[in-house]
């Protein structure tokens, strides 16, 4: 992690460079990063995460959780951070990594942040999957055994409505319609085949069962 200035992104932060705007922030081309601007008023009901939990959400080690890699500063205030550039492709649902987004998940949880606001946050990119916007995550600062666990139980769980829902129906994609029934179906399907293991790790068994 390292800090920026506001004042020294200024030649950035024009109209000419900006990429979209959506309810967290406004994103900006940053050479092979963007610079995401947080709005003045925010237009997400899901709170934003503390300025502690940003932090450090930008020292973990994850691979597909798309982390803030720079953390930007007006008048000593956290005002932004940058990302990774990514993208966007055609999804190819068989090159997802399972075993990777599984272990990311864990760091996650272990770090003690709560998967939120993950379905409609998604990239394919780069032959894989991706998250982005993880300052919907709900941070904890925790050693607490017990928390860390039902966070996790709570974290496999978002993750594995999401991977069904986009595998199984066809659910969060751009242009997607009837994403609630879909949600909805995601889940029931969680339910009746899954229940709390993580879905990278049942889906041979999901997929021998149904030959």
């Amino acid at each position: 992690m390292s800090n920026l200035q506001y004042s020294d992104l200024i030649n950035y932060l024009s109209k000419d460079n900006i990429i979209g705007s959506g309810k967290e922030v406004k994103v900006y081309n940053y050479n092979d990063k963007v610079i995401k601007i947080f709005h003045d008023e925010r237009k997400s009901q899901i709170e934003r995460i503390s300025d502690v939990g940003l932090m450090k959400l930008s020292t973990l080690d994850l691979t597909y959780f798309n982390k803030p890699i720079d953390i930007i500063y007006k008048d000593d205030e956290i005002i932004g951070y940058t990302e990774r550039k990514l993208i966007e492709e055609e999804y190819e649902l068989n090159n997802i990594d399972f075993d990777g987004l599984k272990d990311d998940v864990i760091t996650l949880s272990e770090n003690g942040f709560t998967i939120q606001d993950l379905y409609y946050n998604s990239i394919f990119s780069d032959n894989n999957l991706y998250f982005t916007d993880l300052t919907s995550y709900k941070y904890i600062d925790t050693k607490e055994p017990f928390l860390k666990n039902f966070i996790l139980k709570n974290n496999i769980k978002e993750i594995n409505i999401f991977l069904i829902g986009l595998i199984h129906f066809d659910a969060f994609k751009t242009k997607g319609t009837n994403e609630y029934t879909k949600i909805y179906l995601a889940n029931e399907y969680r339910l009746n085949n899954i229940k709390d293991e993580f879905y990278g790790d049942t889906i041979e068994k999901i997929n021998m069962r149904n030959k």
